[in-house]
């Protein structure tokens, strides 16, 4: 099973940057890490990028094609224009937090996969994914996955965490919280094959 991994932003677009966190380091780094958890279980990995380069989402959905990727998962961290106003909102914790999934509309393969993540990760904003649309708050989403929804590979997109929430920013800094991370992506790939039918653990 090939298992095509897609590291948000990159190169002159670096995504979110929040106290000393980059969005296109971090999901780089991430998406390294989760790739000898997959190949000791027997799937091939690809990067869509390998370093600090821009590649348009286009051209990351011909790649995959041509390596013949079974899914492809898009990995992101979050940022919010919040915090709200302490004192005035009265809320003991005001800033946004939780990994999210985002899938393409009528995908039921891609749901599954997506809640799976969220069901093992221990810093879930909800167990639902996000179904994406070109015309609200998720179209950013939408113009990532689009690509390779024409290629017609499944594609879920995470959101693992926001970087404008102080404790999560420090979840998402250590190596260690980020393993948990692994394992859900490893456990949401397993539901994958489960649900093709395809052999993957040696």
């Amino acid at each position: 099973m090939k298992i095509f991994q897609c590291p948000g932003h990159g190169g002159r677009n670096r995504g979110c940057n929040h106290g000393g966190l980059y969005e296109n380091d971090w999901t780089l780094e991430f998406s390294r890490d989760c790739g000898p958890s997959l190949m000791v279980l027997g799937a091939e990995v690809q990067l869509a990028r390998e370093s600090d380069t821009f590649i348009s989402y286009r051209d990351r959905a011909k790649n995959a094609e041509k390596w013949g990727a079974d899914l492809v998962l898009c990995h992101h961290i979050n940022a919010s224009v919040y915090p709200r106003n302490h004192e005035k909102a009265g809320e003991i914790d005001p800033y946004p937090r939780g990994a999210w999934t985002m899938i393409m509309p009528g995908d039921s393969v891609g749901y599954q996969v997506g809640r799976r993540i969220l069901q093992v990760s221990p810093n879930r904003n909800s167990l639902r994914p996000i179904r994406c649309s070109q015309s609200d708050w998720t179209a950013s989403a939408f113009g990532v996955m689009e690509p390779y929804r024409e290629k017609r590979i499944p594609v879920v997109l995470i959101e693992w965490g926001f970087a404008t929430n102080p404790d999560e920013r420090s979840f998402l800094k250590s190596r260690t919280h980020r393993y948990t991370l692994v394992a859900s992506v490893v456990s949401a790939v397993a539901r994958f094959a489960e649900l093709k039918g395809i052999p993957w653990t040696r």
